[in-house]
């Protein structure tokens, strides 16, 4: 389990852990597909991949629970090294954020667009007439 940050205590909002997208035990390389994706990002309000040792996911996990804590927003820090399928597709890219399901940053989390994201509140389209 990993240490938030650096020791620290984890802020309340913040959930880490591992990805299981299905891989076997057996299995050597876990194609992530876009279904299994979608499902991981949308799995809460924000979501931060990150890896053990990356000194831009450590600068950005403090940032993003604040604004979500802020905000009252879930948080969800998954390690993309935790599966084969994610580091494949999300190494060269992380820290990788999406809010809503949606990619919102990706290297380096921008804080006020952040804020701005999770200011607007999705709203139900209305009735069908």
């Amino acid at each position: 389990m990993r240490l938030w940050p650096r020791g620290g205590n984890r802020p309340s909002a913040v959930s880490s852990e591992t990805a299981d997208v299905g891989m076997s035990s057996s299995a050597s390389h876990h194609e992530v597909s876009d279904g299994e994706v979608d499902a991981l990002v949308s799995s809460a309000e924000v979501v931060l991949l990150t890896r053990t040792g990356c000194h831009l996911c450590q600068e950005a996990e403090p940032i993003v629970a604040s604004a979500c804590e802020r905000h009252g927003s879930g948080l969800r820090v998954l390690e993309v090294d935790s599966d084969e399928g994610l580091r494949a597709r999300f190494t060269d890219h992380v820290p990788v954020l999406f809010v809503r399901g949606a990619l919102l940053d990706y290297w380096r989390v921008d804080e006020g667009r952040l804020h701005d994201a999770l200011d607007v509140r999705a709203v139900a389209p209305p009735p069908a007439l």
